[in-house]
């Protein structure tokens, strides 16, 4: 274990990372499995192998991952990384990145990302041939309408969690409603949304409310 993630792991106790997980609205003891680069690689590995229904399933994947099962993450940090991914390109799959870089540093978000997009260049490269007669099958494609709607169910879920997280006060259920209505309306660019609400944020700090 790198001395860097021991002062990460110190530093995460007496902060942010909280004492009990929290599992489908359930707490749980569990202590944190211990971090290694390794163990970071094979986890990004499988949820980007495995990834599918788009970017927001991610979300779903590494909360039942690093957040529920292994403990190397709080419920706040995964919003923060969902966050951060909104104002990068390829919006939440660099979540993972940012996730590399919370536990490990630079040495950590490198192989985080690496992990994460590897299977799809491999994927991609491998089924090529096969995409042409995949898309004359019937039963391909209702066995990608069945993995559709699990996706969505997997968005629903982890969509309900996460804000069950985010929204503590009033300031915030008004910033969601407001993005939510905004988002529907005018199909504003999540970016500018992100940036809002962190100068909400930072507003309140400043000004005390």
């Amino acid at each position: 274990m790198s001395a860097y993630w021991v002062r990460k792991r110190r530093a995460a106790t007496t902060t942010t990372a909280p004492a009990l997980l929290t599992v489908g609205g359930i707490s749980s003891g569990a202590a944190a499995l211990p971090f290694s680069l390794g163990g970071l690689f094979v986890v990004f590995l499988k949820i980007g192998a495995i990834l599918f229904g788009g970017g927001y399933v991610l979300v779903a994947l590494i909360r039942s991952n690093l957040v529920a099962r292994l403990g190397w993450i709080s419920e706040r940090q995964l919003l923060d990384a969902v966050a951060m991914g909104q104002v990068t390109p390829g919006p939440i799959s660099t979540a993972a990145t940012f996730i590399g870089f919370l536990l490990a540093g630079v040495p950590g978000a490198a192989v985080a990302t690496v992990a994460m997009f590897l299977p799809a260049f491999l994927f991609v490269a491998a089924s090529g041939p096969l995409v042409p007669r995949l898309r004359k099958s019937p039963a391909s494609g209702a066995v990608l309408d069945g993995v559709n709607v699990a996706a969505l169910g997997l968005i629903t879920v982890v969509t309900w969690q996460l804000f069950r997280t985010a929204v503590v006060d009033w300031t915030t259920l008004a910033l969601a409603a407001l993005s939510l209505g905004l988002l529907m309306r005018f199909r504003l660019n999540s970016t500018w949304l992100v940036l809002a609400g962190a100068a909400v944020g930072v507003s309140r700090v400043w000004l005390g409310w």
